[in-house]
């Protein structure tokens, strides 16, 4: 199966026009794409723990600005929406709390495929459900911005070069406090 870049699934699927959300979107989809790519054992071992934690902790924030917004148009679907955003916070929590049984190189590759298969769904089915119930954009941008910062993650400090030579190997020790 061959794997479609992180912009890609940001640029087709998930077409928003509510800002923040596709704020969020872009970084949820880079904290996922931590664990694409890493060909290093402990490298991974190390980005997994980083990643899962920050993960979750960005879910959080960008759960509860959705849920404000589908709470401030009386959305029809809120309980099915905000019962997929538990099941993510869940296996989350199940993934930190134990020990991979393969390496962590594949671990990681499986985590990603997972998180992502994930996002795709939740993308495709709550979310294009809700946009089409947003009567008014700007006001779902107000709500969704009531006391919150633009983005919990700096994308300017882990943006990816786009030069005509390979990347450079990033440690993973500079990963891991790129999003720190």
């Amino acid at each position: 199966m061959q794997r479609l870049p992180v912009t890609c699934l940001l640029t087709h699927a998930y077409c928003c026009e509510i800002p923040a959300f596709a704020s969020d979107a872009r970084c949820l989809l880079r904290v996922i794409s931590l664990l694409d790519g890493l060909t290093e054992e402990k490298e991974a071992a190390a980005l997994i723990p980083a990643t899962l934690t920050t993960l979750s902790r960005y879910a959080r924030f960008q759960f509860e600005r959705e849920e404000r917004v589908m709470v401030a148009f009386d959305y029809c679907g809120l309980e099915a929406h905000r019962a997929e955003h538990r099941g993510l916070l869940a296996l989350l929590s199940r993934k930190r709390s134990r020990s991979p049984r393969t390496s962590a190189l594949a671990y990681a590759r499986k985590l990603h495929d997972e998180l992502l298969a994930w996002f795709r769904h939740h993308t495709l089915l709550q979310h294009v459900a809700l946009f089409s119930e947003i009567d008014d954009l700007e006001k779902a941008e107000r709500i969704a911005r009531l006391g919150a910062a633009d983005c919990l993650i700096d994308l300017a400090a882990t943006a990816v070069p786009r030069a005509a030579s390979p990347p450079r190997k990033v440690p993973a020790e500079e990963r891991i406090a790129a999003h720190a």
